[in-house]
């Protein structure tokens, strides 16, 4: 198992409104020692508009867990 982080930002609420990109998550976590944010990759969705966004994490999610997978077997 791994871990990984995608920003949800940039994409419209119930509301109509674009939500903006939060703080790191990470930063507040760590694992033996180490922090979180040095161990965990963070993707930023690329694309202007929700569904661009939401396309993007669909297409890119599977690399981003086999990634995190990587990683965690590394360290």
């Amino acid at each position: 198992m791994g871990v990984a982080g995608i920003r949800i930002h940039g994409l419209k609420d119930s509301s109509g409104r674009i939500a903006p990109k939060g703080y790191d998550p990470f930063k507040h976590f760590s694992l033996r020692g180490q922090r979180f944010w040095s161990i965990v990759k963070c993707y930023n969705p690329g694309g202007r508009s929700s569904q661009e966004r939401y396309a993007w994490i669909s297409k890119y999610l599977a690399g981003i867990v086999e990634k995190a997978i990587e990683i965690r077997k590394n360290n």
